[in-house]
């Protein structure tokens, strides 16, 4: 219903374009047309040249501005009942969306739905409204949250050792007297023995403030001696102090750990993925997820994204959600190639100088490794974001 109003709308309009002579709908002839302004010649050219008439709902002019397009039109010789059965159109389209819908606002967020990843722009807008939102509510936000993550074959060729790096970019606290949580990891032993890790600094990095291995070379602020807590629920999280917002001002904290997965080369049945994934609890502008792989341990793969809702109450691993767990605006996973020529970030510039620098640490070599990298804009949250891909399996199986 709202499709065929919207086609009476657009066939109205455009009768209105036809009866001036303008032979294009383009932006340049409306305006020498009938003397508009650039924008609402530009809603005009875009309400009739959109492909799909939902999605050209967007375009219809504000009341003002329609006044002044029938006006230009009427006073150019178009005529009367041509313009008046626009309005006419027009008004019936939005009588419909505000008697079933509310507004015109929620009814572009269910196109946005509804059409997919068409249109990124409607999902960027409405994720960016939700940062906003809860930058206000929970007191705080980043420029980005970065994770990179490092995975080697171990010199017995059975194992898998990894170095991870965590951090959060542009952190702003907008209240006194409340610490930041930074990471959240599941990272004990539990009834699943492969779902265990144990974390250690990385090598060679600045002092370990606490029990929080930041990276010194990376962090800037004030109240960068950290503390490290574990949940009931088994999650190890770190946490940035409180301090005074006008002492603390914008800070970048980054940790870097290292540890084993001894027993995740080949699939089980409890665990047939390998996945890297990054909760999403500080309102951010960028998620940046790199993960390089050894290779070696598993020759080709093609990781593929993840996005799930919630950050405690979903499955233990990711690849147990429920379709109801999953958002359906996840972007593609990036395959860069081997090495870190690819690592330059535009967005987050310090992710190269990181990923250079961890390599540097680790003193293995990078061409080996193939390069893979997510980043989503405006993350929801909570949520949890990150790449997997399924293990083979193991050699005489």
């Amino acid at each position: 219903m709202a499709s065929a109003r919207l086609s009476s709308v657009r066939a109205s309009v455009s009768r209105i374009t036809h009866g001036l002579g303008v032979p294009t709908v383009g932006v340049a002839e409306l305006t020498r047309a009938l003397g508009l302004d650039k924008k609402l010649a530009w809603q005009i050219s875009n309400l009739l040249s959109e492909r799909d008439p939902l999605r050209s709902a967007r375009f219809i002019p504000g009341p003002q501005p329609l006044k002044r397009f029938c006006e230009a039109a009427r006073a150019r010789g178009v005529a009367p009942e041509v313009i008046t059965q626009a309005q006419s159109d027009i008004r019936d389209f939005q009588r419909f969306v505000t008697r079933h819908l509310g507004d015109e606002e929620t009814f572009e967020e269910i196109v946005a739905c509804h059409r997919g990843s068409g249109d990124d722009s409607v999902s960027v807008r409405m994720r960016k409204q939700l940062f906003q939102a809860n930058s206000s509510l929970l007191r705080g936000r980043a420029h980005a949250i970065v994770r990179t993550a490092v995975f080697t074959l171990d010199e017995a060729g059975t194992g898998i050792s990894f170095a991870i790096v965590r951090g959060l970019v542009g952190l702003l606290r907008y209240s006194d007297g409340r610490p930041w949580r930074l990471s959240s990891v599941r990272a004990t032993e539990g009834p699943n023995p492969r779902l265990g890790m144990h974390l250690n600094p990385l090598p060679g990095i600045a002092r370990q403030d606490g029990e929080v291995p930041i990276w010194k070379e990376f962090s800037r602020g004030v109240g960068l001696d950290g503390y490290r807590t574990e949940t009931p629920d088994g999650y190890i999280e770190d946490w940035v102090p409180a301090s005074p917002v006008g002492l603390s001002g914008k800070m970048d904290c980054v940790t870097a750990e290292c540890g084993e997965l001894p027993n995740w080369r080949y699939r089980s049945p409890t665990e047939p993925y390998h996945s890297i994934t990054s909760p999403v609890q500080t309102p951010c502008e960028w998620i940046v997820m790199d993960q390089f792989i050894d290779e070696r341990i598993w020759g080709e793969v093609k990781p593929e994204s993840i996005l799930l809702t919630d950050v405690r109450q979903g499955p233990e691993r990711p690849w147990h959600a429920r379709p109801e767990d999953r958002l359906d605006f996840a972007p593609e996973v990036e395959s860069l190639g081997r090495g870190i020529d690819a690592v330059h970030c535009v967005q987050v510039p310090m992710v190269s100088e990181l990923t250079r620098a961890m390599f540097h640490q680790l003193g293995v070599e990078a061409e080996r490794y193939m390069h893979f990298r997510l980043m989503l804009q405006y993350p929801p949250v909570p949520s949890r974001v990150g790449m997997a891909h399924e293990l083979p399996e193991a050699p005489g199986c």
